[in-house]
């Protein structure tokens, strides 16, 4: 489900995902690792959008 949306709207998820990174600075586990353990597929693909754009 996640692969949908970041596929529909990419730019929309990655603002998201970065707004949440930003918001979690006092998280000892960041959302990138939060990402990769629950939907590691996803965290993939997001992953390789960020670094494209």
């Amino acid at each position: 489900m996640l692969s949908k949306i970041l596929a529909k709207d990419p730019t929309e998820v990655l603002e998201a995902i970065t707004a949440q990174t930003g918001a979690t600075g006092a998280d000892h586990m960041g959302v990138d690792r939060k990402l990769a353990l629950t939907s590691p597929g996803f965290a993939e693909q997001a992953l390789e959008a960020l670094n494209d754009g």
